[in-house]
């Protein structure tokens, strides 16, 4: 692939095509358009996210391959034990293949100074892949300095000798004297940069994910073994950025262990506290970007152990304040209304205090041990915790007041996409506060519509709380159909955070879907049946829609369409009444709606749909082979298991 020159005037957010030209740096030699083999060309196992990327079990080969009660390769494991072998899943602790890496990098971590390893792009290119991080990246992910870094970017371009004297600050930040343009951080945090803006541009498809996997690679190679002494502030932050770009690669043990040198980096360098003499010895400026790095690792620490299921490592982490000087640095850059430059620094401190919540919520709920974990009353204090949060939000932060701002007001596409995103998270975040009670709620349905008997802790919730357990359970299944809206939504109106959160929500909420389907009894009315109806179509058109930016989509949505295809099966040895006549079928392989909830979700699983050949959604995706699941839903399926394994 080449990459050839365009106006700089062009659309942003478009990798420029291909011309031949004698100044163009990406020619079809170019190290960044001939990448490694990517990670869809290895037999790989699990994504960053915690996903399986097939069908069938993940080998346990490997003791360093861990995933937790959150993550959704435990979960799907547990599946499918149960299913072929019929082993009760009582361990939802998994291990898993080793991915095979994309070359040896043992012979380049001490790198080299080949003078190839600093190549970039053609300016207009670089400008470009620069302008789609800070317009779709930073104000999400503000870890770096815009200033001082843009500032060191202006000099990687200027001829031998005509920078002058630097009038960089020796601060230890990205772009600062030190860690400017002539250094090996710089450029390393450089590449990850434009691995990341990659993933937002066109072309989409494998051309796009190439690109990126090639500066997410040269970034790699720039990490030097010795640069891990340093424990610099810049360091910190690349690692960060490439902690982000991996979330979106096979690789979760890279992106784990790439986190976990950053909290460690950090603190080394002491981030984790404050004393009044160092803060005298520092300005705003730079204690500002202390503290937006170090609740940066916090944060990723939380997202990061919450989707493997692996332990927090930056548990109780607010001793630190949170930053207060980010509408500054929007300051300096561009003139901006108020409103704009306050939700810059408001969106960072939500999300901070709702990432909060989450590793209380991982602690209390999935990493203690069962005898342990908390109860109602923690469910409710978090619930009450969250509602705080959410009432207090500022009005650009919500998505119905951020459309009403005229399209015409500077900054106005960034509030927008700041709402969505913090809204998506927090859905999320309730469904991971419910899930568990949500889970055996279900498993007491299923137990009571079949010949399983149900375990002593089903039984005591259903005699002791069935009432509060069954609003939890509805409470649950909302937020994962206002979830699947909501990524919808932001995916229609492009004001949507990176696809790789996006697939993990809706493959979360559609296994809500799914679970609730296989549990009529769990909702009341038609009316809320169709809803369920409508919110497992809509789940199947946002992964069509997510499907063209990346090939991990298709594994996932082979899962859910598999999953829905044993439901399918489960109820039509149970069905009373026959359902209607294929030529009734809606496109996406779902019957209409009946007058009631029980004949409703006998509709939704005909067994005249050939199961091995049954195409969701149009979507042009066969089943795999009938056989491959074999299972009874009321008897050895393991939802437990199963919604465990998504990360909610």
């Amino acid at each position: 692939m080449n990459v050839m020159e365009s106006p700089r005037s062009e659309t942003y957010g478009q990798i420029p095509q291909a011309r031949t030209s004698s100044t163009t740096v990406l020619s079809a030699a170019s190290p960044y358009t001939q990448p490694p083999e990517t990670a869809s060309d290895e037999a790989n196992d699990v994504d960053a996210m915690g996903s399986t990327l097939n069908c069938s079990p993940v080998a346990r080969k490997s003791p360093a391959g861990y995933y937790g009660t959150s993550s959704s390769i435990s979960f799907l494991n547990d599946v499918y034990i149960a299913i072929g072998r019929g082993v009760p899943s009582s361990a939802s602790d998994t291990t898993a293949a080793i991915p095979v890496p994309l070359k040896d990098s043992s012979t380049e971590l001490l790198g080299s100074d080949s003078p190839d390893r600093f190549i970039l792009p053609p300016r207009h290119t670089m400008d470009g892949i620069l302008d789609v991080y800070w317009q779709r990246i930073h104000h999400l992910y503000p870890f770096i300095h815009r200033p001082t870094f843009q500032a060191a970017y202006e000099k990687l371009w200027l001829p031998a000798g005509a920078a002058g004297h630097s009038s960089a600050l020796e601060n230890g930040m990205l772009g600062s004297k030190r860690y400017g343009p002539d250094s090996v951080v710089f450029h390393c945090a450089l590449n990850a940069i434009a691995a990341l803006s990659c993933h937002f541009m066109e072309p989409r498809g494998k051309n796009r994910t190439r690109l990126a996997d090639a500066f997410g690679e040269r970034s790699r190679s720039l990490c030097h073994l010795d640069l891990f002494d340093e424990g610099s502030l810049a360091f910190v932050q690349t690692l960060l950025l490439i902690a982000q770009y991996l979330q979106s690669t096979p690789f979760p043990s890279r992106c784990w262990n790439c986190i976990g040198i950053a909290c460690r980096l950090a603190q080394g360098m002491g981030l984790h506290v404050e004393s009044p003499d160092l803060l005298s010895q520092l300005t705003a400026e730079e204690i500002d970007m202390r503290r937006r790095v170090w609740h940066g690792c916090v944060t990723l620490d939380a997202v990061v152990s919450m989707t493997l299921g692996r332990p927090l490592m930056l548990h109780k982490a607010d001793r630190v304040p949170l930053p207060q000087l980010l509408q500054r640095e929007t300051a300096l850059g561009h003139v901006r209304p108020v409103v704009v430059e306050s939700s810059h620094t408001d969106f960072f401190l939500e999300s901070c205090k709702l990432y909060a919540v989450l590793r209380d919520i991982v602690s209390e709920l999935y990493q203690k041990s069962e005898d342990k974990a908390g109860g109602y009353d923690a469910i409710i204090a978090f619930d009450a915790a969250i509602s705080t949060l959410e009432d207090k939000l500022p009005s650009e932060l919500r998505p119905h007041e951020a459309r009403l701002m005229p399209e015409d007001t500077t900054g106005a596409d960034i509030c927008l996409q700041q709402a969505y995103v913090l809204q998506a998270r927090r859905l999320h975040l309730r469904i991971l506060l419910y899930r568990p009670t949500f889970t055996r709620h279900c498993q007491s349905l299923c137990a009571q519509s079949g010949t399983q008997a149900a375990s002593p802790e089903v039984r005591s919730i259903t005699e002791a709380s069935s009432g509060l357990s069954q609003a939890l359970s509805e409470a649950c299944v909302e937020r994962a159909t206002q979830l699947i809206e909501t990524v919808h939504e932001s995916m229609s109106k492009s004001a949507t955070g990176a696809w790789w959160y996006n697939l993990f929500y809706t493959r979360t909420a559609g296994v809500v879907i799914l679970f609730a389907m296989a549990c009529p009894s769990l909702f009341s009315s038609a009316s809320n049946a169709d809803r369920l109806l409508k919110a497992w179509e809509l789940c199947q058109t946002v992964l069509a829609d997510l499907e063209k930016l990346s090939s991990r989509v298709s594994p996932c949505m082979r899962q859910l369409e598999a999953l829905q295809n044993q439901i399918q099966k489960s109820w039509s040895k149970q069905e009373q009444l026959r359902p209607p006549p294929r030529n009734q079928m809606r496109h996406d392989g779902i019957y209409a709606l009946q007058t009631t909830p029980a004949i409703a979700t006998t509709a939704l699983f005909d067994s005249t749909t050939d199961h091995a050949n049954f195409d969701a959604g149009g979507l042009g995706v066969a089943f795999p082979d009938e056989n491959c699941f074999e299972f009874d839903l009321t008897t050895d399926f393991d939802w437990e298991a199963f919604l465990s394994n998504t990360g909610i």
